[in-house]
């Protein structure tokens, strides 16, 4: 992980995707599992899902997948890791 994400809680970050709440570039980074510096190139982009600093999970997945030419209509429900991440935050919130 590179200097600038150590500081970064994991599991802080994926509350706050969980939660749809807006995330910073480094947490951004975090939540998809790419370093900060290849982040801030992606920033610089066009159409790029940037408000003032800060980015929500969802937009930054629907950029992406209409860069790449995928579907963007419903994309959680196709989403990869959709169904890990439940049972990931349900197997967090059985245990109290």
């Amino acid at each position: 992980m590179e200097t600038q994400l150590a500081a970064i809680d994991e599991i802080e970050v994926r509350l706050k995707v969980a939660r749809c709440k807006a995330l910073n570039l480094r947490e951004l980074a975090v939540a998809v599992g790419l370093g900060y510096t290849a982040m801030r190139e992606l920033a610089k982009e066009q159409g790029f899902p940037i408000l003032r600093g800060n980015v929500w999970h969802e937009d930054f997945v629907l950029w992406r997948r209409a860069r790449m030419g995928l579907p963007t209509g419903s994309h959680t429900a196709s989403h990869p890791h959709a169904s890990t991440s439940d049972k990931f935050w349900k197997s967090k919130s059985s245990r109290g």
